[in-house]
């Protein structure tokens, strides 16, 4: 049988108003309301609380606008979908809450939701803004606290497209600079000396990412640079790059990734890296 990889990302859930994550998660679970999100639809399609307490669902990006034609495999020959006028084309993304450590473990999906829609649904049904930190791998972690000061910081997101979108952030001034000569892009390379509070001056960068609006945090690049003794070694390390994440086999099923099929990876992803969460809590 046929199977795809299928890439899952780990987050830790934070609410800065001192909700209860799980309480939002069983308000979600109620849900049925479509959201939009820009120029598509977003919804559950289902969600469950299995055996061992964990919320397992699956959420569709629905795309209405711009169809793709379907094809011929080995001739030539186009031809529309023929989809009704309230119908359009669903991807799918498996996710998992863990109530035990407010973990939710996401399907990574570049044509459906990502992070920041499934927040921007979460929001826009239970009233509640949650904030997504990302797990960093455990050699990660193990590199950051071998660092006994960070030398540089290396941020690169893309250029909103809404000039207020950094207005009351950092990033003011960059973007306005590349509004000025139409970059698609902002990097800012922070020279720190030899600072040390790794994990404070870590802990300000997610924060002023979160300070971005959700819509437009979208982030290339994340490296710091460190140095783990007294001398001009520099040991830089891609955050983004080296997230916690798994990889799992799915197979499928008439050349499609079942839902089903979907949450049970997306479980086994959560199970696979208990030592890593674990990890990086007691880091």
């Amino acid at each position: 049988m046929s199977s795809k990889a299928v890439t899952f990302e780990f987050f830790q859930l934070v609410s800065p108003n001192g909700a209860d994550i799980g309480n939002v998660f069983q308000r979600l679970s109620r849900s049925q309301s479509t959201v939009t999100y820009r120029r598509y639809k977003i919804r559950l399609e289902n969600y469950t609380v299995d055996e061992d307490g964990y919320h397992i669902g699956t959420g569709a990006l629905v795309n209405a606008i711009a169809l793709p034609p379907k094809a011929k495999i080995n001739n030539p020959g186009i031809q529309p979908l023929g989809l009704a006028d309230d119908e359009g084309v669903a991807s799918l993304t498996s996710f998992l809450f863990a109530p035990e450590n407010n973990t939710l473990v996401i399907q990574r999906n570049n044509n459906g939701m990502r992070i920041g829609s499934f927040l921007h649904l979460v929001q826009t049904v239970t009233g509640q803004t949650l904030e997504a930190n990302m797990y960093l791998a455990r050699d990660t972690i193990a590199k950051l606290n071998r660092f006994n000061s960070i030398t540089n910081i290396l941020l690169k997101v893309v250029q909103p497209r809404s000039p207020e979108a950094y207005e009351h952030t950092s990033l003011k001034s960059a973007s306005q600079m590349a509004g000025d000569y139409n970059a698609k892009s902002i990097t800012v390379t922070l020279s720190m000396g030899r600072t040390r509070h790794t994990h404070d001056i870590l802990n300000n960068i997610f924060a002023k990412i979160r300070s971005i609006p959700r819509e437009e945090q979208t982030i290339e690049r994340l490296v710091v640079s460190g140095r783990e003794n007294d001398d001009d070694v520099l040991y830089p390390l891609d955050l983004l790059k080296d997230r916690l994440k798994v990889v799992i086999d799915v197979s499928l099923e008439d050349r499609e990734l079942k839902m089903h099929s979907l949450e049970e990876a997306v479980k086994l992803a959560y199970l696979a890296k208990q030592e890593d969460m674990a990890y990086y809590h007691a880091g």
